[in-house]
Order: C-alpha cells, then sequence, then structure tokens
C-alpha cells in the first residue's frame, strides 16, 4: 500500500503541481489548502504531512507546532516547505523533522519524502 503524503498549502496551483510529483513517484497524497485539516490527523493517519511555511492567514509553522505540542499527532513526521533564509531557526522552533528549502528541485522533494516516511 502506498503511503500517505498530506500536503497543506494555500496555493492550490502548487498543491496541484507537488501533488502529481509526488504521486509520480508513487506516494498518495491528501491536499489541503488550510490547516483545518489538522483536526482530522488520526483519522487520515499520513505518513508524512508537508506543510508549506507561509499559508495566507495562517503561519505553517505555528501549525507544525499545533501538531508537535500534541500528545496525540506529535508522532507525525512533519517537513516545512519554506523559501526563508532562516529555515533552521524556523523548523526548530516548531519541533518540525525537516524541510524543504524552496525553490526545490524534485528530485530532491522526492529524496526528502523518502527518507522521512522511511524512517516512520
Amino acid at each position: 500500500m502506498p503511503k500517505k503524503i498530506l500536503i497543506i498549502d494555500d496555493d492550490a496551483d502548487l498543491l496541484e503541481a507537488v501533488s502529481f510529483l509526488i504521486e509520480e513517484a508513487g506516494y498518495t497524497t491528501l491536499l489541503s489548502v488550510d490547516g483545518e485539516i489538522v483536526s482530522k490527523l488520526e483519522e487520515i493517519n499520513p505518513d508524512l504531512i508537508l506543510i508549506d511555511q507561509n499559508l495566507g492567514s495562517e503561519d505553517g509553522t505555528k501549525l507544525c507546532k499545533a501538531i508537535k505540542e500534541n500528545p496525540q499527532t506529535n508522532h507525525f513526521s512533519v517537513l516545512i516547505l519554506s523559501g526563508d533564509e532562516n529555515i533552521l531557526e524556523l523548523i526548530s522552533a516548531c519541533q518540525a523533522n525537516g524541510f524543504i528549502k524552496k525553490p526545490f528541485v524534485v528530485k530532491d522533494l522526492i529524496m526528502a519524502i523518502e527518507n522521512h516516511t522511511n524512517m516512520a
């Protein structure tokens, strides 16, 4: 059974493009344009969560922190997608498992996903 990747990004075009790339690599994707889906994490049970840092009205790192501070969801692996120069500080503050620097190269995206889903 393919591993499930939850992608949270407010840019619908980027969400679809990233989803396509990830599915081409053999994964199943679940898509969300906002953080409301976090309330269903236990039900969805993704193998990995990709969260864009800038979700328009929401901050992806705050969403990540909420996931990691909740005892019922802190076991989920989270990668932050960001072009911020201070990405290492951001992921440390929100307790993310890693990051994917934007703009990213497709093979680096897939490699990061492989690395973090194989750890689970």
